[in-house]
């Protein structure tokens, strides 16, 4: 009975968990996913605010300072 108990909490929680999953996200993404060493040096940086699980990005104002 308490295992059983146990088990429908730890279910309700991480039910209840996943709504986290819709949250805004802000995310670095590089030009390049591996630079090697015979590579060129530059690797251009996209910042992104976005909704990842919904493959959606949001407008983002460039910050003055990164």
């Amino acid at each position: 009975m308490k295992k059983s108990i146990v088990c429908l909490v730890m279910i309700v929680l991480l039910l209840s968990l996943n709504r986290f999953a819709f949250a805004h996200f802000g995310m670095l993404i590089p030009s390049d996913s591996m630079v090697m060493q015979t590579d060129s040096r530059v690797v251009n940086l996209t910042l992104s605010f976005s909704h990842p699980f919904e493959r959606r990005g949001m407008e983002m104002v460039k910050p003055k300072v990164f």
